[in-house]
């Protein structure tokens, strides 16, 4: 991993907005997955060959992208990239890497397509869970997490059948991910596959 004073001064930082009281009703969208998020787009930086400059604002976004979640659920890509923006900018960070890192956690938004290398992937390593052994867990976590903050309580046949939708139509950007991660996507295909028909009798 990446080391810089700069990355770990963002790291407690983040960790002490992300162990706050409010997010601790988080069930998905908390700390282990914002480390899981910055451990994956490390490992995609190496495999890409990405300077270290660019690895730093990429791993500065990938802990900053989930902040705006403590301000509000929905738009919180917005929310974060101002945490961001406002941290980078007491630090003096130069301001062609603040632009760098407020689009890559702008790219973490689903309906924003991947502009550059970088967004293609936070992108993904914001998704990785799609092809994790542990995707049910993270599934129900999700669910848990909706409800709570979004008040969506749905059967759970239409659970199934949104995510099976969304992962049949889901590509990833990176040439690893597309490489390394397809067969455990794939997986947890036949597995809401399996689930559906289950329910179905």
């Amino acid at each position: 991993m990446l080391v810089t004073p700069l990355l770990n001064e963002a790291q407690l930082y983040v960790l002490d907005l992300l162990r706050n009281q409010q997010m601790k009703s988080f069930t998905f969208h908390n700390y282990a997955h914002t480390l899981q998020v910055v451990q994956t787009a490390f490992d995609l930086a190496i495999h890409q060959n990405i300077a270290a400059t660019q690895q730093e604002a990429l791993l500065l976004a990938a802990w900053f992208h989930d902040t705006g979640y403590r301000v509000t659920y929905r738009g919180h890509e917005a929310e974060s990239q101002q945490i961001a923006a406002s941290f980078l900018q007491e630090r003096h960070y130069p301001q062609d890497q603040i632009e760098t890192v407020l689009h890559c956690i702008g790219a973490t938004k689903v309906a924003q397509a991947p502009q550059n290398q970088l967004e293609e992937i936070i992108r993904d390593a914001d998704l990785f869970h799609l092809s994790a052994p542990d995707y049910d867990t993270a599934l129900q976590n999700l669910r848990q997490e909706w409800q709570l903050f979004l008040g969506k309580s749905t059967s759970d046949y239409d659970w199934l059948i949104e995510n099976f939708s969304f992962l049949n139509k889901h590509q990833y950007h990176t040439i690893y991910a597309k490489e390394h991660w397809k067969a455990g996507k794939l997986k947890n295909i036949e597995w809401l596959e399996d689930s559906i028909f289950h329910l179905l009798g």
